[in-house]
């Protein structure tokens, strides 16, 4: 309870603020504010396109694995060559988010 007194202490406590300082506080909040929002609201497609991307590699895995798999067979390929063609596959769409991510970032557009 030392803290609830101690702000009360603090709260009585005169102070002389000049009006100025105060606006230009309140100025440069609102200004922050509305940068943060407007960050936000750039993020959105890339949010939507994470999540699209999350979703249809889910659907895709098991049609990707065996679609792969049946081609090694086809074509004799190594069983960790077929693998590493899946992986790759399976890595690319985060691997692209992620790209247009860091471009964005780079390139002063932040998300």
């Amino acid at each position: 309870m030392n803290s609830d007194r101690e702000r009360e202490w603090l709260a009585s406590l005169p102070a002389a603020v000049n009006p100025e300082v105060v606006r230009r506080t309140q100025e440069l909040v609102r200004r922050r504010a509305r940068q943060m929002h407007e960050k936000r609201v750039n993020a959105v497609p890339l949010w939507i396109a994470a999540a699209l991307s999350v979703i249809l590699t889910i659907i895709t895995t098991p049609y990707a694995w065996t679609g792969v798999a049946w081609l090694a067979h086809v074509t004799d390929t190594r069983v960790v060559v077929w693998q590493l063609l899946f992986w790759t596959w399976w890595f690319m769409p985060v691997t692209v988010i992620g790209a247009a991510a860091a471009w964005r970032q780079a390139s002063g557009r932040q998300i």
